[in-house]
C-alpha cells in the first residue's frame, strides 16, 4: 500500500485538453517576426539617408563657371539677307569643386543675334578639370552666307554703323563630375554669355573692346 502511495504521489498530472503545453523554445509568433522586420528595415533606411546626406553634403557637385575675358572679330559683314562672320573668344572656365574634378564633352560653340544663331555650330575638344582649376577655351566661330530674318539684318547693320553689338555666345555640351569612387550621370550644360562688342575697328580686324559685364550664366 506505501508503494502504491508513492507512486501516486510521484505521478505527473496530465495537461489540460483546453490549454496548450508552454515550449521553452518555441517558434516566435507571425507578428512578433514582422515587428522586428519592420524595426530593421526602418532603421537600416535611416542609417542610409544618413550616410546619403552625409555624402551628398561634403561632395555634392557646384556648376562651373564660365567668364569670357576676350573677343576678336576678324569679319562681320551682312549683304542680302544674310551674314558672313568670323570670330574668335578667350573663355575662361573654373571648376569652384574642392573634391570633385569635371569632365566635359560633345562641346560646342555658336553665336546668336537677337535670338538667331549668326554662326555656324562649332565643335570643340572634350575638357577636363581637376578640383579648384580652371581652364582656357577659345572657340573660333563664324561662317558665310548664313540667312537672317530681315529684322535681324537690319538691326545688325544698324548697330554695326552705330559701332556698338550685343551678341550671345553659347557654349553647350555634357557635364559629368567624378570623384575617387564615384561618377555623377552625364548632365546637359549650356553657358550663355551676352557681351557688348565695339566694332568699330573690325575693319582692321583683332581684338575688341569688351563693354559690361562678362560673366555666363550657366544651367546643368
Amino acid at each position: 500500500m506505501a508503494d502504491e502511495a508513492g507512486a501516486a504521489k510521484e505521478a505527473v498530472p496530465l495537461p489540460s485538453p483546453g490549454r496548450p503545453t508552454r515550449r521553452l523554445f518555441g517558434r516566435v509568433p507571425a507578428a512578433g517576426f514582422a515587428s522586428l522586420l519592420s524595426g530593421f528595415l526602418i532603421t537600416l533606411v535611416i542609417i542610409l539617408g544618413a550616410v546619403t546626406l552625409v555624402l551628398w553634403l561634403v561632395y555634392r557637385p557646384h556648376k562651373p563657371r564660365f567668364y569670357v575675358e576676350g573677343a576678336a572679330v576678324y569679319q562681320l559683314n551682312v549683304t542680302d539677307g544674310s551674314v558672313s562672320s568670323s570670330m574668335q573668344f578667350s573663355v575662361i572656365v573654373a571648376n569652384p569643386n574642392r573634391r570633385l574634378t569635371v569632365h566635359y564633352d560633345r562641346l560646342v560653340a555658336f553665336v546668336r543675334y537677337r535670338g538667331e544663331v549668326i554662326t555656324l555650330v562649332t565643335p570643340m575638344a572634350n575638357l577636363y578639370e581637376g578640383h579648384r582649376s580652371f581652364a582656357v577655351l577659345s572657340p573660333m566661330v563664324g561662317g558665310n552666307f548664313v540667312p537672317l530674318f530681315p529684322d535681324a539684318a537690319g538691326g545688325l547693320l544698324a548697330d554695326q554703323a552705330y559701332g556698338l553689338v550685343d551678341l550671345r555666345l553659347e557654349i553647350r555640351g555634357r557635364i559629368r563630375w567624378t570623384t575617387g569612387f564615384w561618377k555623377s550621370s552625364h548632365y546637359h550644360l549650356a553657358a550663355k554669355c551676352d557681351l557688348l562688342l565695339s566694332v568699330k575697328q573690325v575693319a582692321t580686324g583683332g581684338e575688341v573692346p569688351l563693354l559690361g559685364g562678362q560673366d555666363c550664366h550657366v544651367d546643368v
